[in-house]
């Protein structure tokens, strides 16, 4: 795949073989499909370990979204894909969006009200979706990322009663911690006393009553798929769906 999108950009841009173009646009092609070379960018394997262990979930995938994002305000040809490409994945995600929530049944106001990605992390709604009862958000880390975007112009994103609040709830380090490791970030959990989006993490309660810790390991180390099941609400129904 990545030989064919990169000698199709190569013949649409009528980009010369070896030259510097060609070098931004093999480099956009990898962040693109998310297979950048770490070695190419001089990560060595100690540092790639780190990561994965404890600094970034999916580093791979991380450095291709702020990748991609870095490579819309550059110049060139790889610059013009990469708007593009936001550009319609914005307008067509938004226009299926407002379709499945048209067919849902949300009125205009719901719809409109969940296309606003000002809320503070964690305690909106943005592109998200009820059924069976549940909230199912499309977009994974590309939402995550816009919700990022609009909760920093947030005036509700900064209000905070303590200092010590606002070094912990403020967007940029829910943000991070949203993309750290899971043995990172549990570790930062018991720290502050709360995961990233506010629910308690307390040892006392752990011990009281070990259901939650379970479901804490579970939420924090199990695969995605399996959480969202065991947390699904509404029955079997909603758990399938």
């Amino acid at each position: 795949g990545r030989v064919y999108l990169f000698d199709a950009l190569m013949k649409a841009g009528r980009v010369a073989e070896g030259s510097a173009e060609a070098y931004r646009l093999a480099n956009f092609v990898n962040t693109m499909l998310g297979t950048t070379s770490l070695e190419g960018l001089g990560i060595s394997a100690t540092q790639r370990m780190v990561e994965r262990a404890f600094i970034f979930f999916s580093p791979r995938y991380t450095r291709s979204i702020l990748g991609m994002v870095g490579h819309a305000f550059g110049k060139g040809l790889p610059a013009t894909v990469a708007r593009r490409a936001l550009a319609e994945m914005l307008l067509g995600g938004t226009a299926v969006f407002v379709g499945v929530g048209k067919a849902l049944g949300l009125s205009d106001e719901e719809i409109i009200k969940r296309l606003d990605p000002r809320a503070p992390l964690g305690r909106g709604k943005f592109l998200s979706l009820p059924i069976a009862g549940n909230e199912f958000g499309f977009g994974t880390a590309w939402r995550a990322m816009f919700g990022f975007l609009g909760a920093m112009v947030s005036a509700d994103s900064w209000d905070f009663d303590s200092v010590s609040e606002g070094l912990n709830r403020n967007p940029i380090t829910q943000y991070m911690r949203s993309r750290t490791s899971p043995l990172t970030g549990g570790i930062w959990d018991f720290i502050m006393g709360e995961d990233f989006i506010g629910r308690s993490v307390n040892i006392d309660a752990f011990f009281q009553d070990p259901r939650l810790f379970g479901e804490y390991l579970l939420g924090t180390f199990a695969p995605m798929t399996v959480q969202a099941v065991v947390e699904a609400r509404g029955g079997w129904p909603g758990k399938l769906a």
